[in-house]
């Protein structure tokens, strides 16, 4: 939730925009396939994954695209966000660090199995894939 607005997907292409007080929908966006998690904010952007290989950035404001970063491999991660990079896992065994404002790709790293959802912590990145945990400074 941010400046009233309450962000939420229902397992379908549909991102929403809900204004808190009334209930009303502010925006909706329709992804290219079923959103698979909730969205990740920083500022005025929703980051979220989709099952067809896709990582958006919305504008919080306007429901609009500003930026769509797409690979192989379906997409279960939870975007995580730091230091002006947002990381996201996929089915192709890589996880992902971009560049928060264009989505160019910064850097990925391959994994034994599809990578799941990262964390940050302390300047560290820290991921599941099959069943090893990797860190990465």
């Amino acid at each position: 939730m941010k400046n009233g607005v309450a962000y939420f997907v229902d397992f379908s292409p549909t991102l929403y925009a809900i204004d808190i007080r009334t209930g009303k929908p502010t925006w909706t966006f329709e992804a290219d396939g079923k959103i698979s998690r909730s969205p990740a904010i920083d500022n005025d952007t929703a980051f979220f994954t989709t099952l067809d290989s896709h990582l958006y950035a919305v504008n919080t404001r306007t429901g609009q695209q500003v930026w769509d970063f797409r690979r192989t491999g379906s997409v279960y991660s939870h975007p995580a966000i730091a230091g002006g990079i947002v990381y996201f896992g996929s089915g192709d065994h890589y996880l992902y660090a971009l560049d928060i404002k264009t989505g160019k790709e910064i850097w990925k790293s391959e994994a034994e199995a599809a990578v799941q959802t990262p964390l940050v912590h302390d300047g560290s990145v820290y991921f599941c894939s099959g069943e090893n945990l990797y860190a990465l400074e």
